[in-house]
């Protein structure tokens, strides 16, 4: 199985009951050579979440987390402490109604030359904004058409060219976007078999691949991505044991790691 190992971010779950760790050829004293002070200082504020269901990092530690119950995604640094916050129930041009998911271009730098793609779930669509918080596009309206989403609760970002892939839970397939939001290529159909899936709800690139929570199944699902709108280089991920429901997936240090 190839490494998994891409980008030095810290990894932080949100709303997860368990985390299943797949070694993947990681190196020794990995960990170690990346670990910030522990624990960190006492943020001056405290953020207020409700419900928080995804969450992301930046390659300098700065967190992103789609706040749910909230209709927002806060923006804190690695201790906690609040920095921005963008959003706010509706569903008009940087509105929000139920964001399930949040993602960043991790390797960007300045960081203020990333963006951020949020799964506006309740409204069926993408929506990206600049770091600052300003709105800069949305894509998607509800559907099963190519673009378009039913309750869309996961997405990720690719380092290398930026593009963007969705699950599109509702349509139980992936989704995947040029970064300007045109539709790039879709996998998967409702079922069980091979690229099938059941209600999709995590979704991650890991160097050359995308790994996929194929949540109604009970597994998770490995795809390469240069080939996999040819349906070519698929496998399952079982781990150690059984996965129930598994939410979100994603990848540091050699370790494929699985809420």
């Amino acid at each position: 199985m190839p490494c998994l190992l891409s980008g030095h971010s810290p990894l932080l779950v949100a709303g997860a009951a368990a985390l299943a760790v797949l070694a993947l050829a990681a190196p020794a004293g990995a960990l170690a050579t990346h670990d910030p002070p522990w624990p960190p200082p006492k943020p001056a504020v405290e953020p207020d979440f409700s419900s928080p269901k995804g969450i992301t990092t930046h390659n300098t530690g700065i967190l992103f987390v789609a706040d749910t119950g909230n209709h927002r995604v806060q923006m804190l640094n690695w201790t906690g402490t609040p920095l921005n916050v963008f959003g706010s129930e509706g569903s008009g041009e940087g509105e929000l109604l139920s964001p399930e998911d949040v993602a960043v271009r991790r390797n960007a730098y300045p960081i203020d030359t990333s963006v951020v793609a949020v799964a506006d779930t309740g409204n069926h669509r993408i929506q990206v904004f600049h770091v600052n918080g300003t709105h800069a596009f949305s894509f998607g309206s509800e559907g099963s058409g190519d673009g378009q989403f039913s309750s869309p609760q996961g997405v990720a970002i690719s380092d290398r060219e930026g593009l963007i892939a969705v699950a599109d839970t509702g349509n139980h397939r992936i989704q995947v976007f040029w970064p300007n939001g045109t539709f790039l290529y879709k996998f998967g159909s409702e079922g069980s078999g091979n690229m099938s899936f059941s209600s999709p709800e995590g979704v991650a690139f890991e160097d050359n691949l995308i790994i996929v929570a194929d949540t109604g199944n009970d597994r998770v699902q490995a795809f390469g991505r240069e080939r996999v709108q040819f349906k070519g280089f698929w496998w399952t991920i079982e781990g150690d044991g059984n996965f129930n429901s598994p939410k979100s997936v994603d990848g540091s240090y050699g370790r494929l790691i699985v809420a």
